[in-house]
């Protein structure tokens, strides 16, 4: 896919007040590769940064559990329901924020 062929595509968008360096959008996925306690890993920090590297707009990551007694839907899913869990995603961001990308 090259910008020639889809130029709308890779042309500057947004969502809301938010500025996106194109429209190539990555959907939320169900990968199952964090910790056993929900923690994002190095593996997942790879995964996302390379979308990132290779000049995708916007990373939306995949699904996670808000909390630890009803939302958790399957083994090895990253949550989001405690100050550890949050802290874990911080190498995920930082390394999609450095390839300039959301």
């Amino acid at each position: 896919m090259t910008a020639a062929q889809y130029p709308q595509v890779f042309s500057a968008g947004r969502i809301g007040d938010v500025p996106l360096k194109n429209r190539a959008i990555v959907a939320p996925m169900t990968r199952t590769s964090a910790t056993v306690d929900g923690r994002a890993t190095p593996i997942m920090v790879d995964y996302y940064a390379e979308f990132a590297r290779n000049g995708w707009g916007l990373v939306i990551v995949e699904a996670t559990y808000i909390d630890k007694r009803y939302s958790q839907g399957y083994n090895n899913q990253p949550g989001i329901a405690d100050d550890t869990q949050r802290d874990a995603w911080q190498p995920v961001v930082d390394a999609c924020h450095r390839a300039g990308t959301l």
